[in-house]
């Protein structure tokens, strides 16, 4: 997959878990549980929501990575500059 699909995905991640977290409020009874399991759903969310963050400034390094794995940029998403003297865009990333 690459950076703009991760970062969507990441979204959908992010709603479903807190979907999950208002039937884990509304299923489990025992208050303590209940808190164990919002924890671990809320430091999934932030979590998530830190690796969107980073897929969206990492098009401009052109290293990208979700969780340690490494991730592609679309072409059409690379950084270039523009060369005057020819009047074409130069690629700052190579493949």
């Amino acid at each position: 997959m690459d950076a703009e699909s991760l970062r969507q995905a990441s979204v959908v991640a992010m709603l479903i878990l807190g979907i999950i977290g208002l039937i884990v409020w509304r299923v489990v009874r025992a208050v303590f549980t209940r808190m164990i399991y919002l924890g671990v759903i809320a430091a999934l969310i932030g979590a998530l929501w830190v690796q969107r963050d980073d897929l969206e400034q990492c098009q401009q390094t052109c290293a990208c990575s979700l969780f340690g794995q490494e991730v592609s940029i679309p072409d059409a998403k690379l950084p270039s500059i523009i060369d005057a003297g020819e009047d074409r865009s130069l690629t700052l990333c190579h493949r």
